[in-house]
This record gives C-alpha cells, sequence and structure tokens, in this order.
C-alpha cells in the first residue's frame, strides 16, 4: 500500500525510473548476458559439463568440496559476471550433479563481476584509471577464491555427491583427458536433441531468463526512485 501510494504521488518519477531501468537492461545487461545464457545453454546440452566433472574433479574436491562440474561454473561465472554463476549452479541442482550443500558453496564464490565490468565501469567509469584494473581483479576474484575456501567447511556433515566413477582396473586406466572426452559423449547422447533443437532451446531458455531480469531491474529501479523521492533515502 505504502508503494502504491508513492506511485500515484509521484508517477513522473516512477515513469522516469522505469525508462531508466528498461535502458539500463536493454543497452547494458541483455548485449552482455545473453550471449553467455544463450552458451552456457549450448555447453550443457553438449555434454562439457560432464568434461569439465572428469577433468577437474581431483583440483575441485580437495580445495572446494565440490565436484569437476564445479569448474565449469567458476570458469562461466568469473568470465561473464553475475548471475551468470547462480544461473549454472541452479542447473547443476535441477539435474542433480550438485546436493544442496555444494550448490550452496559454489553459488557463494561463483556470483562475481565481469572483466568487462571490472574494467570499464569501475576503472575507468569511476575511478578514471584503467591502472587499477589488474589490482581490482585481483582483489575481487582473489577475495571469491577465498570464500571458496572457507566454504569448505560449510555444512560439513552433508554427503558428497557420488556421481564421480570410480577409477577403472589397473592396466585399463586411461588418460584423464579421454574419460572427460568420453564422458562428454555420452552425456550428449543421453540428451539426445538435435544441434537445431539444443541451440532453439536455448535461446527461448535464455530469453525467458533475461525477461525476468529485466524485469526485475526495472521494479527495483522504480522502488529505489520512490523512496527516494519521498525522502526514505
Amino acid at each position: 500500500m505504502l508503494f502504491v501510494l508513492l506511485l500515484a504521488v509521484f508517477p513522473a518519477a516512477s515513469l522516469e525510473a522505469s525508462i531508466r531501468g528498461l535502458s539500463i537492461w536493454w543497452q547494458v545487461l541483455f548485449p552482455a548476458l545473453f550471449p553467455f545464457f544463450v552458451i552456457s545453454e549450448l555447453l550443457l546440452g553438449f555434454g562439457i559439463v560432464h568434461f569439465f566433472g572428469k577433468l577437474l574433479d581431483h583440483l575441485m574436491r580437495p580445495l572446494f568440496r565440490l565436484p569437476g562440474i564445479g569448474g565449469f561454473v567458476v570458469t562461466m561465472g568469473y568470465a561473464s559476471g553475475y548471475p551468470v554463476g547462480a544461473r549454472l549452479t541452479a542447473q547443476l541442482w535441477e539435474q542433480r550433479l550438485v546436493n544442496r550443500a555444494e550448490g550452496e558453496r559454489l553459488v557463494a564464490f561463483t556470483t562475481t563481476s565481469d572483466p568487462i565490468f571490472l574494467i570499464g565501469a569501475v576503472s575507468v567509469g569511476f575511478f578514471h584509471n584503467v591502472a587499477l584494473a589488474p589490482l581490482l581483479a585481483v582483489s575481487h576474484y582473489g577475495g571469491g577464491l577465498l570464500i571458496g575456501l572457507m566454504m569448505r567447511f560449510h555444512d560439513r556433515k552433508y554427503e558428497s555427491s557420488a556421481h564421480t566413477q570410480a577409477a577403472p582396473p589397473a592396466g585399463r586406466r586411461k588418460s584423464r583427458l579421454v574419460e572427460a572426452v568420453k564422458a562428454m559423449h555420452e552425456a550428449r547422447l543421453l540428451d539426445g536433441r538435435p544441434i537445431g533443437r539444443l541451440l532453439q532451446d536455448a535461446v527461448q531458455a535464455a530469453l525467458r531468463l533475461m525477461i525476468v531480469v529485466g524485469g526485475l531491474v526495472v521494479v527495483f529501479s522504480v522502488i529505489m526512485e520512490l523512496l527516494t523521492s519521498g525522502g526514505a533515502i
């Protein structure tokens, strides 16, 4: 009721805030996030997640108490920024590739900014000094990795997901890369969608998610403007 009242009192400010939020979504967020959402959906369909899971399992488990597929989320999340890390973590949980505790550990340190934002918006836009970009990147991503190391102690009683296959017998062991390619191929066969259908599904899923992101940006832009106009901020 308070926000309805503020909308009635400040209609012009609300309209301006809506347009500003929509402009931010269309000019900044949509071109920055949409390609990454489509690519991440395609990589999931092609079995790249299982490839990373097999390849990085021996690294992710001792460091972060996460299955190897967490390395895929770390890579995509750090490269494309929020909310890609959270979105991919949710998808892995829906596919039962991580359990609840592992998902909480993973999303805690993969919800980060992207390098373009750190360089363009923060270093150049805020501080007017591009030389600060390496320092900001080390602080930001290094801090994220430290959080990941600390989060390995989160919910220690929760059992780890058991989707890592046991090592083959002696004499039949293959290289980790070959095993990773095999896991990717099996996941692709299990998915079964042709490339055209996979691309269509990826674009549709990315568009649905971008609409949600845009709606949230507009809503919170209006809420912030109403609180500012009403003197609450």
